[in-house]
């Protein structure tokens, strides 16, 4: 057993000095470590202490008490800072009492709450302490249980590549380097470490509580898909290498057209619609994603396979359908590009248009909520389809005399590749508008009718065409 002590002693010591080499944090890294006492980060604080001398490494360690066990978790605490300091690592503790802020219908804090509390204080702590890193002592176990918790879910091909050991999450706008120098050692590993070395780590009783998700895969689930397969853990960990390569090939391509398909607007984040539909099926879905990320500073679990299968449909129909997204997103699809959007009040907040407002053509309109340019110009060489607030037409058509206004009742119009016209109320319906969004669509009336459903559709008639001598380009802003 000592001869098996001493070999696996030195077997984790050098892979996680390999690990750090390799990852670029040392020599002379600065790294928080995520400490609760338990076996895998308490193994993890005492493998760095060793390393700290050859690779000049700073080290902090940080304890949250979440508030939950009582005068358990204060024992935690006591524990983890009394080992520590004689380990020669500073202690930065924090209390949070979550039970406090659990709403009456919530009877315990979930696993969801208490991770963003944890890596909140991490991301602050180490922004303070201008650290590098966050080190946590996630262990191949946690890899497998991760993955199958993705499954479970609902997950798509980005949550199978579970966690990485240098990766980058957002935490209320602050920036955070996760580092998992264990993620290859598995959970029985540590425990014979800190056994060998007779350290003593903290049993959370938490732990064994069926309630969580996590502890079901943990104590029920992994077990029993053990009897299938001995080497499932081994399995699950080669699936995740083999996704994330995956995903590293779907980056590259999404970077390479990446301005092609997505602009960052002030209101959120748009893809143009018609570039989306050539690309390559999983191409999509791995841009949808992207643009997402882009708005929620990183993609969060709550963003499941179900999201983005419910996005591609939506971006394959017609204008007007949305959907709700987790982190209070929605999604929006007009005629030539989809919205992801955190303030989706700021497309539907202005005020109707409850007069008709001339238009100065040409130059610039200010109505209210909007601004309005207009432009003349010759018969395009090319005829550009309309774009969802940007509108060539031909200017004999639509004339000179046009005017802005909201939606009336009897109001008719002719949609672009309709022979007749048909109630605009029965349009809006058609394009699946929201009723409370359709007071708020600014119209461009001229002497002949509606000329233009802003946002939508031109009319048939005040198209360009062969026979266009002179065009008028509308285009309409929102006002900020």
């Amino acid at each position: 057993m000592s001869r098996q002590g001493h070999a696996l002693d030195r077997q984790i010591v050098r892979r996680t000095e390999r690990v750090l080499r390799d990852s670029g944090i040392a020599p002379g890294g600065s790294l928080v470590i995520g400490v609760s006492g338990g076996a895998d980060s308490l193994a993890l604080a005492h493998i760095l202490s060793r390393l700290r001398e050859s690779l000049r490494l700073t080290l902090y360690a940080a304890h949250l008490d979440h508030g939950i066990r009582g005068q358990e978790s204060a024992d935690d605490a006591t524990f983890v800072q009394n080992t520590l300091r004689q380990w020669g690592i500073p202690v930065f503790l924090r209390h949070a009492n979550m039970r406090q802020n659990l709403r009456p219908s919530e009877n315990v804090v979930s696993e969801g709450q208490a991770r963003q509390v944890r890596y909140r204080f991490f991301a602050q702590l180490a922004e303070e302490l201008k650290s590098d890193v966050v080190a946590t002592g996630h262990t191949s176990d946690d890899q497998a249980e991760t993955l199958l918790l993705h499954l479970i879910r609902g997950t798509g091909l980005t949550g199978l590549v579970g966690m990485q050991t240098l990766s980058t999450m957002s935490v209320d706008q602050l920036k955070i380097r996760l580092f998992r120098p264990l993620l290859e050692i598995p959970r029985s590993d540590t425990q014979a470490y800190c056994d060998f070395l007779n350290l003593y780590p903290r049993q959370d009783s938490t732990n064994l509580s069926l309630e969580p998700l996590r502890n079901r895969i943990r104590l029920h689930l992994l077990p029993t898909l053990e009897q299938y397969n001995p080497a499932i853990k081994d399995s699950l960990r080669r699936l995740a290498r083999s996704a994330a390569r995956q995903i590293a090939y779907l980056d590259s391509q999404a970077q390479e057209i990446w301005t092609d398909v997505v602009q960052v607007e002030s209101f959120g984040v748009t893809l143009d619609r018609r570039v989306f539909s050539g690309l390559q099926p999983a191409l999509q879905s791995h841009l949808l994603r992207l643009a997402y990320g882009q708005l929620r500073g990183g993609v969060p679990q709550e963003l499941e396979q179900s999201h983005i299968e419910e996005m591609l449909y939506q971006m394959e129909g017609p204008s007007g359908r949305s959907s709700d997204l987790p982190g209070f997103i929605k999604f929006i699809v007009e005629r030539s590009r989809g919205i992801l959007t955190k303030d989706a009040g700021m497309l539907d907040r202005n005020p109707p248009l409850n007069r008709s407002n001339a238009l100065t053509i040409p130059g610039t309109t200010y109505l209210p909520g909007w601004t309005v340019s207009a432009e003349l110009g010759a018969s395009p060489a090319q005829y550009p389809e309309s774009l969802a607030y940007e509108a060539i037409l031909d200017l004999k058509a639509v004339g000179r005399d046009l005017r802005v206004r909201g939606r009336l009742q009897g109001d008719r119009f002719q949609p672009l590749g309709m022979e007749q016209e048909k109630r605009l109320q029965d349009f809006l319906v058609d394009i699946h508008v929201p009723s409370h969004l359709r007071d708020q669509i600014p119209l461009l009336v001229s002497q002949q009718g509606i000329a233009w459903v802003v946002g939508h559709r031109i009319a048939h008639w005040a198209r360009l065409t062969e026979d266009t001598k002179e065009s008028l380009k509308l285009t309409f802003q929102l006002s900020k």
